[in-house]
């Protein structure tokens, strides 16, 4: 019987951590430093890593609030002046609440397509294909876990990389911020 117990335990905290990972990462902005802007080129246009990002922290889960965080750069996006947009990673994820902690690390490519409005200062993103692999570990009510997702059964990751929806941006000094309803990315070249 403890077992059998023991084993729904742990099949109740890999079905949680899932769920924190499949609803917690909801983007909020970030800002890159361009890699290569390419002849010509003027911002947004430009490959871009990731500096730093601010992802929305107190984030609702079926487990309770969670703080999101980034770890590492990791993270690439190309705009094109074609008007497509690739976004890779290969990044470290920190989610954490009062009763769980989960470290994942995701290792993924989406693209697309993007319509720049300068004297808005907005893109507005389209998802074409996004795919990859999410792979966690960690603790949630006291039991271990670990696992691998692909990125689309991933909830809420695959939205803070499969870029969708209109952000502001601005460029500053070799510098691109976007800012998404729930994540602000700072990218440089």
């Amino acid at each position: 019987m403890k077992k059998v117990t023991a084993r729904r335990l742990i099949a109740v905290a890999c079905l949680g951590a899932f769920a924190i990972i499949g609803t917690a990462c909801l983007p909020t902005g970030v800002t890159l430093p361009p890699v290569s802007p390419g002849a010509g080129a003027a911002c947004p246009v430009g490959t871009w890593n990731l500096t730093g990002e601010t992802i929305g922290s107190a984030l609702q889960t079926v487990l309770g609030s969670a703080t999101v965080t980034g770890s590492g750069s990791g993270v690439t996006l190309e705009i094109t002046s074609t008007n497509t947009w690739t976004l890779t990673t290969d990044q470290g994820l920190q989610i954490s609440g009062s009763n769980f902690a989960v470290n994942a690390t995701v290792s993924a490519t989406a693209t697309g397509t993007n319509t720049t409005n300068t004297g808005a200062g907005t893109i507005t993103f389209t998802l074409g294909n996004a795919s990859g692999t999410v792979a966690a570990s960690g603790n949630v009510g006291g039991q271990a876990f670990s696992g691998s997702w692909p990125l689309g059964q991933s909830g809420g990751i695959e939205n803070l990389y499969a870029l969708t929806g209109t952000a502001n941006y601005t460029c500053n000094a070799g510098a691109l911020t976007l800012s998404l309803p729930a994540v602000q990315m700072n990218f440089a070249q």
